[in-house]
């Protein structure tokens, strides 16, 4: 059964539910050369980029390397005005002091003493982010994952500039229109899906891949869509596919409940496969308006997770194409080794565009997700690994982060 669609915010396992040798910034604080920084610091990354990128509708961009400086942001950005404020930062629009057209970047200002006053690891997750968003724009920026576009760092504070996403989340986007046309769902998935194909070709799984990390250039279908928020990224080393012999994995319980994989909430090692099951989350939503399961976290045993997550479709959905309930469930396929990878997703005839579907039709959703109460956009939180937290994308195109979002208590069951 899937529940109506809301704001829902990443989670972790607390102190006494973390399982031997998985992770937990609470209970392993000072083990700090264990945590995904390091390993991003020390597994060196293939830069050249996979073929199938170069096929996208928008090219791969050479662009100049980021680099953190140590400097006060305004050496090389004149700062305007404040467009978003939290706990830890504030968000000012800024541009450069050479550019000759003016255009506006966003600077998040993160002070480090709130930081350490909040002492729940906020710090690690930016720099984490940081180093993963440089890592993957080393070489080439993806038309399809959010630019950084330069690093301050001073003694009191850290300053991140990035491109300005002016249309807000998908997530907003779904919530005016109830559903996307399949015409319309499939492009905007085949753009997540080729950025998630280029992280996982260097080796980085997002673990956090919802509608709300997804921001839009402006809202409407001819808008750009780009991946956000990489402060729960982690490198993996090893073959591409994520479901061959000897694939890395990790184990850590974090991301947001209802875009979680089965393997995760069976406590159980995963890899980037986890990634593709939550892409599947986002192409049921575009299409149907709803989760297409409940947002529990409880572990579930191997004997009922089958009965669990079998793929049913609402009522105002049976239109759906064949081929499109087809690329559905090879995305949400329970057994992560089954699941499609980024790759084969591109090449689904749905994603392609290799059907014949014609025009396509604009399902009679019932909107249920407009009904969910959505909490004012007041500010930027800074990220809390203890269960609320904002990346990177807080400071660009929206002026709140999952943090601030209230989440339903008990998800409301959609009819079938």
């Amino acid at each position: 059964m899937g529940a109506t669609l809301s704001r829902l915010t990443p989670c972790m396992l607390d102190e006494e539910s973390v399982p031997s040798g998985m992770f937990s910034p609470n209970t392993r604080r000072n083990q700090r050369q264990q945590t995904d920084t390091q390993n991003i610091k020390t597994i060196p990354l293939n830069n050249k980029p996979l073929s199938y990128t170069q096929k996208l509708t928008s090219p791969i961009e050479k662009r100049a390397e980021t680099t953190i400086q140590h400097a006060e942001v305004e050496t090389k950005y004149i700062l305007r005005d404040v467009v978003g404020m939290g706990s830890t930062s504030v968000v000012r629009r800024c541009v450069h002091r050479t550019s000759p057209t003016g255009r506006q970047y966003a600077c998040k200002i993160i002070s480090k003493q709130r930081l350490a006053r909040s002492n729940n690891g906020d710090l690690e997750q930016f720099m984490n982010e940081i180093e993963v968003l440089m890592e993957l724009q080393k070489d080439y920026q993806h038309p399809h994952i959010i630019r950084l576009e330069d690093v301050f760092i001073t003694a009191r504070t850290i300053n991140m500039v990035m491109e300005v996403m002016n249309g807000g989340e998908l997530f907003d986007y779904v919530v005016s229109r109830g559903t996307l046309s399949e015409a319309e769902a499939s492009v905007m998935l085949r753009k997540v899906i080729s950025a998630v194909a280029y992280m996982h070709s260097k080796g980085i799984v997002h673990r956090d891949l919802k509608p709300e990390n997804l921001l839009m250039t402006f809202a409407g279908p001819s808008g750009e869509v780009k991946v956000i928020d990489f402060g729960l990224s982690k490198l993996l080393s090893g073959p591409d596919s994520g479901t061959s012999p000897g694939t890395p994995k990790t184990s850590s319980f974090l991301g947001t409940k209802g875009y979680l994989a089965p393997e995760m909430i069976r406590r159980e090692s995963y890899s980037k496969a986890i990634d593709m099951w939550a892409v599947g989350v986002i192409a049921f939503i575009l299409v149907c308006g709803c989760l297409p399961f409940d947002d529990a976290t409880a572990a579930v045993s191997d004997e009922v997770i089958r009965e669990k997550y079998a793929l049913q479709f609402p009522s105002w959905a049976m239109g759906l194409s064949s081929s499109a309930k087809d690329l559905l469930k090879t995305l949400l396929e329970v057994d992560p080794k089954a699941r499609a990878t980024a790759a084969q997703a591109l090449e689904h005839p749905w994603i392609a565009k290799k059907n014949t579907r014609g025009k396509s039709k604009l399902l009679a959703s019932p909107k249920y997700i407009k009904s969910v109460p959505k909490t004012p956009k007041s500010g930027i939180q800074a990220p809390d690994v203890s269960g609320k937290r904002g990346g990177i994308g807080a400071a660009v195109g929206h002026s709140h982060s999952p943090g601030e979002r209230k989440t339903s208590s008990k998800p409301q069951e959609a009819p079938w």
